[in-house]
């Protein structure tokens, strides 16, 4: 895997380097220097400038397409003033580098705080990177694992290490149904409230989109911009783009609203920690054990018996993805099980696994849900990581 970051700190990006090396995982990982930074920087607003006054089709900037992942600082003061990388920010450059060029995953590095959890569950909906975290965040291998997790590790964190890849397979999907529906192509429906598949108006909402909406006017029509801002002035641009990087934007826009919007609500699509704990009815006998619960804290860990309800195509999310309310119709409770023998255990959203009741905390995100309640460590837990829970109101009862 090859990582570039791009800071205007040198020494710190080649902290963040050596710290990401040790991890023994292969990474390739390249600190650019700060002309180097200002280089890339540059060429993409120019890029984009030359688009905006181009009639042809515009060739996608391939100065990023060697890297899995690009980590990018959002305060990047410190570059040279008098280029015209001057006084962009990280998210700035997210935003030409995913218009304008052929490029994976990109992390945004403490455009949120440098050490934070969003109680709100919704804060980064509309950023222009892929992931946000802080620097004290970075350097860890929760970032790069599936499972196992140790201490503060947010289950809405991917595994970067298969991120790229997977972007790949979503920008193909998009390709070859370009010009289709992407409620209907998805499996949503907007319009049938009885449908185990509906999506609730102010889900849609966020992505600006009716039921004949396609993958294609997502973008040139700039109907994202709930999710994906793309500024009136780039607008001539769109129309410039060759197909595979429209491709690209939309399927990146579309993750975005299905990881950040659909799934956070867990009610019409839900991933397996979430699905156990509404349905624990699912594990059978093994909902007795503690281990059987941890077990399914596993972004690659499968359910055989919902299979037939897993969401397709399964590259538009980092982990297993299941339609909810199909399973709730059709999965039926196993005879003598008795839900009051099940131990007390909820899922926590900062640690990626269950814990006792009595040992966490609960709270209420900004979710588009009806059941909104979710947990977090407790007291003395959160304590020890050293993490700032924000807005801290949220944990007060």
């Amino acid at each position: 895997m090859k990582i570039l970051i791009l800071d205007d700190d040198t020494l710190r990006a080649e902290g963040w380097r050596d710290e990401l090396r040790r991890f023994n995982l292969g990474l390739d990982v390249v600190a650019a220097r700060k002309e180097y930074v200002s280089e890339v920087i540059s060429d993409l607003h120019k890029a984009r400038l030359a688009a905006r006054e181009s009639a042809k089709e515009v060739a996608p900037y391939s100065g990023l397409s060697e890297y899995d992942l690009v980590i990018l600082d959002y305060d990047l003061l410190g570059l040279d003033s008098e280029h015209s990388a001057a006084w962009s920010t990280g998210a700035e450059i997210a935003y030409a580098a995913r218009l304008m060029a052929n490029v994976g995953p990109m992390l945004l590095v403490n455009q949120y705080g440098t050490d934070s959890f969003d109680l709100t569950m919704r804060k980064s909906i509309g950023s222009y990177a892929d992931y946000d975290i802080g620097h004290k965040q970075l350097v860890t291998k929760n970032l790069f694992s599936f499972s196992k997790f140790a201490g503060f590790r947010p289950w809405s964190w991917p595994n970067l290490l298969l991120e790229c890849s997977r972007f790949k397979l979503m920008a193909e999907y998009v390709f070859n149904h370009l010009n289709e529906p992407v409620l209907s192509t998805l499996g949503f429906n907007s319009s049938d409230y009885n449908s185990p598949k509906f999506l609730r108006r102010e889900i849609v909402g966020v992505l600006g989109v009716d039921e004949g909406t396609t993958f294609r006017e997502i973008v040139v029509n700039r109907h994202c911009v709930g999710i994906f801002n793309i500024l009136e002035k780039d607008e001539s641009i769109l129309n410039s783009l060759p197909d595979m990087q429209l491709a690209r934007i939309s399927s990146v826009v579309v993750w975005h609203w299905l990881e950040r919007v659909v799934l956070p609500a867990q009610d019409t699509l839900c991933d397996l920690p979430h699905l156990v704990y509404f349905l624990p009815w699912l594990l059978a006998d093994k909902a007795l054990s503690v281990a059987e619960w941890e077990a399914q804290c596993d972004m690659e860990r499968k359910m055989e018996m919902v299979d037939d309800y897993a969401f397709s195509p399964s590259c538009f999310f980092s982990r297993p993805v299941y339609w909810l309310k199909e399973i709730k119709e059709r999965a039926s409770v196993p005879s003598g099980f008795l839900i009051s023998n099940v131990p007390r255990l909820v899922f926590c959203e900062d640690v990626s696994r269950f814990v006792q009741e009595d040992d966490a905390v609960d709270f209420y995100p900004d979710i588009y849900a009806a059941d909104a309640v979710r947990w977090v460590s407790g007291d003395e837990d959160r304590r020890q990581f050293g993490v700032n829970y924000e807005p801290q109101g949220y944990l007060m009862g």
